[in-house]
């Protein structure tokens, strides 16, 4: 019980001064706009292979893009999610600095692991991530457990999902 407390007040500390420093990462109400509390930030919509890779570098970015163009205080995220195996970062409006700074972001996202954040070196079917080769391989066993795959069978699996540069 005092753990589970403890846990929720640290977070909730945390997400404050994330967002005191960062205002635009404040959860609010999709239609009224209004705040939710500090249980959750927008950040935390980022999967962590990519808050590992390039979060701090692109909250600072974004943040120095928007006082640039003295948005700080109203721009807002309406969505952040991944699609398609990339970033998908969604606001209602801004200056067109800002919507670059967000583009860039989208696309380096493919460069990255989803999962741990290291260099990306695969890419899936069906639901598509970029992965590094160990996320890759670890995958490859979860979805072909049932069955052993032969040297020949993994190295041709592997070559047919490498990231051609």
């Amino acid at each position: 019980m005092r753990t589970n407390l403890f846990r929720t007040l640290s977070c909730k500390i945390k997400n404050y001064f994330l967002c005191l420093r960062y205002p635009f990462l404040k959860s609010r109400n999709f239609w009224s706009g209004k705040f939710l509390g500090y249980n959750y930030t927008r950040y935390e919509d980022i999967p962590l292979g990519w808050r590992k890779a390039f979060g701090k570098q692109f909250l600072k970015e974004l943040k120095q893009c928007l006082k640039k163009n003295k948005e700080l205080k109203t721009f807002r995220f309406l969505e952040i999610k991944e699609k398609y195996g990339t970033l998908r970062l969604s606001c209602a409006c801004a200056s067109r600095e800002t919507y670059e700074v967000l583009h860039k972001y989208e696309a380096l996202s493919e460069q990255y692991c989803i999962n741990c954040g290291e260099k990306a070196k695969y890419v899936t079917d069906g639901w598509i991530e970029f992965l590094c080769e160990k996320c890759f391989k670890r995958d490859m066993l979860r979805m072909n457990q049932w069955r052993e795959l032969s040297p020949e069978e993994e190295s041709k699996y592997l070559e047919e999902h490498l990231i051609k540069n």
